[in-house]
């Protein structure tokens, strides 16, 4: 599938650059680290959005007040402008892909069409009497497709025929407008007004216990457990009883449009006020103001690349894992303005902020050094070599700082110490321990053995402000300056 490009953002980035494509949205990423894109009426696509799917061709479908439409990653081209079908289609109210793989698309009143080959057929007209009116369908655990109709009950659909799981007759007068099989092999019902009912073999068995509404919005099963999603708030099936236990608690209180469980362990959760995700470090919602008014998440989608979609009035919008992580601001750095970087060799990259201190991020979280030697001034350099790190800062001198089983010692070097100047500017550890202290005005000073050699443009060095250092393969070591390239 094409993909448009997608916006930067130029703060602090550390590229992720893989062979592989991303698999599910990285759990441990804040929302501002999603790669964002979003489609609505003025690229082609009308209606409402009520189910997204993907066939194994990579094409994405997405079925709308206004109709089928199949989008390409660029383009989207509505279906009933492209081939014969058995019926106007208008409205589309869901769909899936069956054990085939072919698209279910599923529509108001009698019409269940299935897309194979390049042309429509509508499976009920020649299995069934046409007076099936599908109210909900799903995926079984076993890639068998199951649906409920107003007047057939409970069915089956395998290898072209319909099999009656539970007849009509033993269901709840309300209409069942949600369904899923947990990995127990119950199926769960959830009506418009009656509550909750799951089918153990053939019999229908309501579900007793306190619910925040008897109207079921949404259904997901998780293994044995099942998560609810009722007008009122979402509350969790665990295999024996209705609990809120592991239940956020601001999803108690969320109507559930729509979930999703994707690769990562995400919980996400389409509700009238947008998308909300759902896992270990709680909830966060992922608002985006081109939803505009009436926001509402209708439908959600995990495709194959592990991208997340989802859909409402507004259009569609895709949420990915880009090549690029950012941190800034809204990440939890101190600022959007960052100078010197270094990663260790203890999984920590180092940053330091332009308005003072420094700190590493490990795991997404960030970390600060401030008080550990006094390190509130900038920091214009990093060097360092197997836990150690050497910091040279705009007004405090150099700094030795060493990692000591996770707890840092610091030691800081002056000019009363023989450093040239305590502004340094540039920092470089050779091969063989030498560290070098490039400062703003003051020359290069070397440390060695427990002392520091000074040279400065007497000495031939271009300027005395040098602005960066490296070792060549034989040793030579090469000082950048205002005046030019010196080596020594």
């Amino acid at each position: 599938m094409t993909r448009p490009f997608s916006r930067l953002k130029f703060y602090f980035a550390i590229a992720v650059i893989s062979a592989i494509p991303a698999f599910a949205l990285d759990r441990d990423r804040v929302k501002s680290q999603y790669a964002y894109d979003n489609w609505a009426s003025d690229k082609g696509l009308s209606g409402e959005v009520h189910a997204i799917t993907q066939t194994k061709d990579g094409y994405l479908w997405i079925g709308t007040e206004n109709g089928l439409f199949r989008f390409d990653g660029l383009n989207f081209r509505r279906i009933a402008d492209e081939g014969p079908s058995p019926v106007s289609i208008v409205r589309v109210m869901g769909l899936t892909i069956d054990r085939q793989g072919d698209l279910i698309a599923r529509l108001p009143e009698r019409n269940l069409l299935r897309y194979a080959d390049g042309k429509f057929e509508n499976v009920l007209n020649s299995l069934l009497p046409r007076e099936l009116a599908v109210t909900a369908l799903c995926l079984g655990k076993d890639g068998d497709m199951l649906l409920v109709g107003l007047f057939h009950g409970v069915l089956r659909y395998r290898d072209g025929r319909f099999e009656t799981i539970a007849p009509a007759g033993s269901l709840p007068p309300s209409p069942i407008t949600s369904m899923t099989q947990s990995a127990d092999g119950k199926v769960w019902l959830g009506t418009r007004d009656a509550g909750l009912f799951y089918l153990d073999g053939s019999r229908v068995i309501a579900i007793k216990g306190d619910l925040p509404s008897r109207e079921i919005t949404s259904l997901l099963a998780d293994g044995a457990s099942v998560w609810i999603g009722t007008k009122g708030g979402i509350l969790r099936w665990n295999g024996t009883a209705i609990t809120n236990e592991g239940v956020a608690p601001l999803l108690r209180h969320t109507q559930a449009l729509a979930m999703l469980a994707d690769r990562q362990s995400n919980l996400w959760v389409g509700t009238p006020a947008g998308l909300l995700r759902v896992n270990a470090d709680g909830v966060s919602p992922l608002d985006n103001p081109k939803r505009g008014a009436g926001g509402a998440v209708n439908a959600l989608f995990e495709d194959q690349e592990g991208n997340l979609w989802a859909g409402g009035r507004w259009g569609i919008e895709r949420w990915r894992d880009g090549s690029f992580v950012t941190y800034g601001k809204p990440e939890g750095l101190p600022s959007d303005q960052n100078g010197a970087i270094y990663a260790d060799g203890e999984g920590r990259t180092w940053f330091a902020s332009l308005e003072g201190g420094l700190y590493w991020l490990s795991g997404g979280r960030r970390n600060s050094v401030t008080r550990v030697g006094s390190i509130t001034d900038v920091v214009y350099s990093i060097a360092g070599n197997n836990g150690d790190l050497w910091i040279g800062r705009q007004q405090g001198g150099l700094t030795h700082l060493r990692d000591r089983g996770g707890v840092f010692a610091a030691n800081t070097f002056t000019q009363a110490d023989g450093l040239a100047q305590n502004s340094v500017f540039s920092v470089y550890q050779s091969r063989d321990g030498t560290i070098w202290a490039g400062t703003l005005n003051g020359g290069v000073s070397m440390y060695h053995d427990g002392k520091f050699t000074t040279y400065s443009a007497t000495d031939g060095l271009g300027s005395n402000t040098v602005s960066s250092m490296l070792e060549g393969s034989n040793g030579t070591m090469w000082f950048a300056t205002p005046n030019g390239l010196r080596t020594k």
